[in-house]
């Protein structure tokens, strides 16, 4: 049964890694007086990573500069990724920031992963 739920969202079934999408969602949570959105990476080329958070990225520093976008990194709560797997990933994801060129430091993307029972932030 897809999408695996008995609800809809009121604007209708979308894509996620949509631009227009992205575009809405981060208009609508301006309206709201949200200033930054958290969102799940799996890791480089992994459930579409490789365009969905760029696209996330760009869209965001378009329609907001200041608007933050964290990614909550995944990995740690489905595994205990090594120190160089740690590395390569903060590696990937400041490439895919810069290559954005995106250099507000409100819109820098915090990293986000938990590992029970607390929370560590790193700065990327």
């Amino acid at each position: 049964m897809f999408p695996y739920s008995s609800y809809a969202p009121s604007l209708g079934f979308y894509n996620s890694g949509a631009a227009a999408t992205i575009r809405s969602h981060i208009e609508a949570m301006r309206y709201g007086h949200i200033n930054a959105a958290i969102t799940s990476w799996w890791g480089a080329n992994q459930k579409g990573e490789q365009l969905r958070v760029p696209t996330l990225l760009t869209t965001a520093a378009d329609v907001d500069p200041t608007f933050g976008i964290a990614l909550y990194y995944e990995k740690e709560g489905t595994g205990d990724p090594s120190v160089p797997e740690l590395k390569q990933d903060l590696e990937y994801i400041l490439k895919i920031t810069e290559a954005r060129r995106i250099t507000s430091i409100s819109a820098a993307v915090p990293c986000c992963s938990y590992t029970t029972p607390t929370i560590r932030i790193a700065r990327c």
